[in-house]
């Protein structure tokens, strides 16, 4: 992206209120602003639109990125201002950003997904240039479509974007960043007093759940782990006892030989995994076929296209002991394996018993 250093939607959007103050108390239209930062330090926000009327002003930036996966790259931000009668701060949501729904967020339910740093970074800005009361409306013109791109829908974040940030500056994606957002949605879970959790991978074996069990699974009782299945299963049991485990074999096998973090940098490859595993379930004349295929998939598809995929409810049988283990639990932990084409290859029993419960 060009970036060294990049801020936070949060930072972005006190750069646009304080742009658009600047422009209604002096009647000037700055080329940039600065705001201060949580942590110390400031930022130097540049200004993108302005407009200036007798009694308001509008103004937009927009938000740069070093991550090339970060879906508000270049996403614009508008801050419009009036002020008030009394010395009040009031924070609208506008077009585009979103409106908490579900308890559990850093925001009651019902006000604008604006996280309590940012606000004080907005309340901060306005108040280095007046002690008036301010009306603010923030909004987002792309938001909508972009927060179907983030957790926001499956945390209860309506209509659009959050604005987000803690320190005001953005960090290479990293391992607490992500496993706060695993924290967060199942905050939301416990406060709506959730039953049963389903854990998968990603996006993917979320899709092959809800496409197996179709009207009987909502989506929003669904949590991507992404490479941290061990966080997830050890935050998951505080929140309900009734956890599955669903997903591709290229992860979840991982478990078998003790790996609860599946990033590549962090656990061998599953491919070895899972031909160690099938080594003595399989005929002979395939072998040859299987250990020459580079992926778990391919494993798979060949075994599939053999008629051969029996193993894998083994696979998933053992996939459910190693993770009672490492809970040090006896409850059962139904885990069902999908192959990338979404199919069901394999199930524990205790899996097989939930489907068939949820079909009566």
């Amino acid at each position: 992206m060009g970036c060294t250093v990049a801020y936070t939607t949060g930072t972005y959007t006190a750069g646009a209120v304080k742009g658009a103050l600047v422009a209604l108390i002096q009647g000037t239209r700055p080329e940039s602003v600065t705001v201060r930062l949580p942590e110390g330090g400031e930022a130097t926000i540049p200004v993108e639109r302005l407009i200036l009327t007798e009694n308001a002003a509008e103004c937009s930036v927009v938000k740069k990125s070093y991550e090339k996966d970060d879906v508000t790259h270049n996403l614009e931000i508008t801050a419009r201002v009036s002020f008030r009668a009394d010395k009040d701060i009031i924070i609208r949501a506008g077009d585009g950003i979103g409106t908490v729904r579900k308890k559990g967020l850093p925001v009651p339910p019902g006000s604008p997904a604006i996280n309590p740093t940012p606000r004080r970074m907005i309340i901060e800005a306005i108040r280095e240039l007046t002690q008036r009361g301010v009306d603010v409306l923030i909004s987002a013109p792309k938001g909508r479509e972009i927060a179907q791109k983030t957790w926001n829908p499956r945390l209860g974040i309506e209509g659009g974007i959050s604005i987000i940030g803690t320190t005001g500056m953005m960090k290479p994606k990293s391992a607490p960043a992500f496993k706060d957002s695993i924290v967060s949605q199942l905050k939301v879970l416990k406060e709506e007093g959730i039953k049963e959790l389903i854990i998968t991978p990603g996006n993917i074996s979320e899709r092959a759940v809800v496409e197996l069990l179709k009207d009987s699974i909502q989506p929003d009782r669904i949590l991507q782990a992404g490479d941290f299945l061990g966080f997830s299963l050890t935050e998951a049991v505080k929140v309900t006892e009734d956890i599955v485990v669903a997903g591709h074999p290229a992860k979840l096998a991982k478990p078998i030989e003790g790996y609860f973090q599946t990033h590549y940098t962090r656990s061998p490859h599953a491919k070895d995994m899972v031909l160690r595993f099938l080594r003595g379930r399989i005929p002979p004349s395939l072998w040859d076929i299987l250990s020459g295929l580079p992926t778990v998939e391919g494993i798979i598809q060949a075994l599939k296209k053999a008629d051969r995929l029996a193993p894998f409810c083994e696979l998933a049988e053992l996939i459910e002991l190693k993770i009672k283990d490492y809970l040090g639990r006896t409850q059962a932990v139904p885990v069902l394996l999908f192959d990338m084409e979404r199919t069901l290859i394999g199930l524990s029993k205790s899996a097989k018993q939930w489907i068939e419960r949820r079909s009566t």
